[in-house]
């Protein structure tokens, strides 16, 4: 992008929010925007892997020693690793739309699965004419006709595991095994490839072999089932430590067999030369924390938010970890000026190759769904956060409740300030700020077979475009 390195993009300025622009100001001192011709491309092709509902600390190289994720791990220290890297949403559709438009839920109008983007808004492929793009994808929640697909040459959807009361999805040896033939097919021109891989998602149902390896000796009811997992978010007693525990194990084994299946399409991907290189995930899941067990939604905790972040294939992302604050959403940026796209104005997306400054980390929760407003943005009363490197601030309007978090001694953001921290006025003028660009969104048509299929599995809500309840 056409900025000096470690230069945020100024805020656009709001009426009363002079404490938080003038904060942002003295942060960005010296950093004025240059303005030269779009560079040469930095690479030929890229590559960006999802790995749905996977936590940042729940593999080898993200600090657990319990999980084996040899290949994940091997391709996170051979690039620049993101230690505090976040989603701005916990859903996946609205999560992905993000990654490939630039612009926040409140800005592309998705606010969760199920609600389709508008075909307005331009995603990266749109921007890169000479670069051949295909998408391979895994779950229901990323059927084309919800706008995804259109910017894509390729968008290859297909998802044979149906699921009572959740997404249908794909198994990642069947997304993979197309995914590595159109790569193949394109061989000698310059590509753009997503690949997004289902597990570990719910349902947990792990290969027998990667179950094993973790088996707590645990006999009971928690089967990983969706059956059982709506019983559990019900009923808390059903969840004593011995089901969570092995619940868990089951999450882990889905990660460990995940790694064994994809390693190899990695070592044949990233064996390409003038490659850009990215494995991250939507959004994470909670596992316990703030009393929610095993689902992703509600919260904008780091348990919901964090995720792991690698990127590798250029000088600028060498081999290292970096606790620098970023975003998900600064992968449209990074991407499209690696391909040579240029610049996208209208987004607070940054490009990340050069190293720079922690960003502004926003997020806002997509559940629940009963108190989303008849008119408006769907997300104006649900959880929201504006995270920085000292302090956090976490507003749920729905419970009425807004707490302040000390980062520092409490990353995980598990025990709430007693009283506002000194930051407290700006922290909260700037969640503010980020949360008035909302300015509210028609409620966009859906294919009508595709709501009566979203209907049949419970996967939404009365209130969304499909209607229907999950």
């Amino acid at each position: 992008m056409n900025r000096k390195p470690g230069c945020l993009r100024r805020p656009r300025a709001r009426p009363g929010r002079l404490a938080f622009a003038i904060a942002i100001a003295v942060a960005l001192a010296g950093c004025e925007r240059a303005t030269p011709p779009p560079a040469a491309p930095a690479v030929d092709s890229a590559f960006l892997l999802t790995i749905d509902t996977w936590r940042a600390d729940h593999f080898g190289a993200g600090g657990h020693p319990g999980v084996r994720t040899p290949w994940l791990d091997r391709f996170f220290r051979g690039g620049t690793q993101f230690s505090q890297a976040y989603s701005c949403v916990p859903t996946t559709l609205a999560s992905h739309a993000t990654m490939l438009s630039g612009r926040w839920p409140s800005e592309h109008g998705v606010p969760r699965n199920g609600w389709p983007l508008a075909a307005d808004v331009p995603l990266l492929p749109d921007s890169l004419a000479d670069v051949h793009s295909g998408a391979f994808v895994s779950s229901a929640a990323l059927d084309p006709r919800l706008g995804l697909a259109r910017a894509f040459e390729r968008y290859d959807f297909e998802v044979p595991h149906a699921v009572e009361g959740d997404q249908a999805w794909r198994s990642a040896g069947d997304t993979l095994a197309r995914a590595r033939e159109w790569w193949r097919s394109r061989a000698g021109s310059r590509r753009f490839l997503w690949v997004h891989l289902f597990e570990p998602h719910f349902p947990y149902a792990p290969d027998p072999i990667d179950r094993a390896v973790y088996d707590t000796g645990y006999s009971g009811p928690a089967d990983g089932s969706m059956r059982f997992l709506y019983a559990m978010w019900d009923d808390p007693s059903l969840l004593p430590p011995d089901a969570r525990d092995h619940l868990e194990s089951l999450y882990v084994a889905e990660i460990a067999g995940l790694d064994r299946v994809v390693g190899p399409f990695l070592a044949e991907i990233l064996a390409e030369p003038s490659l850009l290189a990215v494995i991250t995930s939507d959004h994470g899941e909670s596992l316990g924390e703030h009393d929610l067990r095993f689902k992703h939604g509600p919260y904008v905790y780091p348990a919901d938010v964090r995720v792991p972040l690698v990127l590798t294939g250029t000088s600028e992302f060498r081999a290292g970890v970096s606790d620098r604050l970023v975003r998900t959403i600064d992968l449209h940026a990074t991407l499209l000026a690696a391909l040579g796209g240029g610049e996208d104005p209208a987004t607070d997306s940054v490009d990340l190759a050069g190293g720079g400054r922690d960003l502004p980390v926003f997020a806002e929760a997509s559940m629940p769904w009963d108190v989303e407003p008849a008119q408006g943005w769907a997300n104006t009363y649900k959880q929201r956060v504006l995270r920085t490197r000292e302090w956090s601030i976490v507003d749920t309007p729905w419970r009425r409740e807004r707490t302040f978090y000390d980062r520092r001694t409490d990353p995980d953001e598990l025990n709430g300030l007693a009283s506002p921290p000194p930051a407290a006025a700006a922290l909260a003028a700037g969640l503010e700020d980020w949360s008035s660009r909302a300015a509210g969104h028609a409620r966009a048509e859906i294919d009508p077979e595709l709501r009566a299929q979203l209907e049949a599995l419970g996967y939404t809500d009365s209130d969304s475009p499909a209607g229907g309840r999950r």
